[in-house]
This record gives structure tokens, C-alpha cells and sequence, in this order.
């Protein structure tokens, strides 16, 4: 089965849903997001004006993850993202959130390694800090 996500108008994915394969074929050869697909989308699944069918792919084959709902897509990458985690956060090239401060390095023992999460609230409050360790 195929996989397409459906798209509001800013590119946040709403839901995901399957359609045959062979609804993919052009001249027996699979084409991705092919027309007649997304027509028997259009056509099966009411949606709104704005609303648009992008495929998916289950086994992350293209458009860098398979994508769920709230999840975004980039036209200029061609690829679903996750919605940025803090304001502080930037995305890369590869789409991908990174802190504005690098996760700290322990050298630790294997058997016991820190574990840490951001705390938004301590980056704005001292922007040299952002990373607490989880007990």
C-alpha cells in the first residue's frame, strides 16, 4: 500500500492514510504522487480548500521520515520534519532541530549515562545554559 499525507495549507500534516499501488502506475511503472492517485483521494476523502495529498513513504525511501500527523512539510526540501520542540531552536540543513547550546559531553561510565533535556525557560532566563541533567 502507498501512503499519502494530507496537508492543510501550511504544510502541517493533518492525517495519513493508504492507497492501492496500483493507483501509482503510469504505463506499468510506479510514479511517485502520481495524478491518479491523489484524484482518487480527492475524489474519496472530503478536504478543505488549501488541502493537499503528498505520498509518504513507510519505510523512510524519500521525503527524509514518513510522516504523521503534525508533522511539516518543506516544497523547497521535499521532506516531512518535526515542528520545532523550543523557540531557541534552529533547523539545519538536513531539517533537523539543534539547540543554541550543544548537549554536554560526560564521560561516563556505560552503565550509567546522564541523561538530559532542555529547559527553554533556563535558556531565556541565562542564555549560556538550556541543558538540565534528569535524575
Amino acid at each position: 500500500m502507498a501512503h499519502f499525507a494530507k496537508l492543510n495549507n501550511s504544510n502541517e500534516v493533518l492525517y495519513v492514510t493508504t492507497c492501492d499501488n496500483s493507483l501509482l502506475l503510469k504505463d506499468d511503472v510506479e510514479v511517485r504522487d502520481s495524478i491518479t492517485a491523489i484524484s482518487h483521494l480527492n475524489n474519496t476523502i472530503p478536504r478543505l480548500p488549501g488541502e493537499r495529498w503528498i505520498q509518504t513513504s513507510y519505510n523512510n525511501n524519500f521525503r527524509k521520515m514518513f510522516a504523521g500527523k503534525g508533522l511539516l512539510y518543506s516544497a523547497e526540501g521535499d521532506v516531512f520534519y518535526n515542528p520545532q520542540p523550543h523557540a531557541s531552536w534552529t533547523l539545519d540543513s538536513n531539517y533537523d532541530w539543534q539547540a543554541t547550546i550543544a548537549v554536554p559531553v560526560e564521560l561516563r561510565e556505560l552503565t550509567a549515562p546522564e541523561i538530559y533535556d532542555w529547559d527553554e525557560d533556563l535558556y531565556q532566563s541565562d542564555n549560556t545554559k538550556g541543558w538540565i541533567e534528569i535524575e
